[in-house]
């Protein structure tokens, strides 16, 4: 009895990359232009004000992540703003809740 055998695509861990950019990071590039866009759209130096900080951001994102792995922004800002210590365990001197502990 032969096994069944299925057509599966090779590129199934692939990163979702577009120009060179992940995902999370066009739309934080997109997403300050908009805003600048709508707040400096209609003055003398809207060229100025509206492009150049996207374009920087997308430099920075660009040299920033160079030889490092895929969604390092991303994992960095959530590692900033995690709690300083995770625990399994009730600290019985304070009674606090296991997850949430700010120190040993």
């Amino acid at each position: 009895m032969p096994l069944d055998q299925s057509i599966l695509p090779r590129s199934l861990d692939k990163k979702l990359t577009l120009f060179g950019y992940e995902l999370a990071e066009l739309l934080v590039i997109f997403t300050v232009l908009a805003v600048l866009n709508l707040l400096f759209g209609r003055t003398s130096y809207a060229i100025f004000l509206t492009w150049l900080p996207p374009i920087a951001l997308a430099g920075v994102f660009k040299m920033g992540k160079k030889d490092k792995p895929e969604n390092y922004f991303l994992h960095l800002i959530r590692f900033k703003f995690s709690p300083g210590v995770y625990s399994a365990f009730i600290d019985p001197k304070t009674d606090e809740p296991p997850f949430l502990r700010k120190s040993l």
